[in-house]
């Protein structure tokens, strides 16, 4: 399952991000590492940006972006 398909609301751990090393660097620049847990706090509308809140801190990212990173639902 990829972030972008995650329910408002629910949590995940990050599995592994596919995407090349620049997104993977930009990621981890945000917080967003393999075996943390990320929360949904809100789905864009109209399909915009996902926000998530990782080890406190809220992230917006892109579909595209969230499309690549792979989760685990808990």
């Amino acid at each position: 399952m990829t972030l972008d398909q995650l329910q408002l609301g629910k949590r995940a751990r990050v599995i592994r991000v596919h995407g090349g090393r620049g997104l993977r660097r930009n990621l981890t620049q945000m917080g967003v590492h393999p075996g943390d847990i990320v929360y949904l706090t809100q789905g864009g509308a109209f399909h915009g940006p996902l926000v998530i809140e990782v080890s406190g801190s809220k992230i917006a990212l892109g579909r595209g972006v969230a499309r690549k990173v792979l989760i685990d639902p808990l």
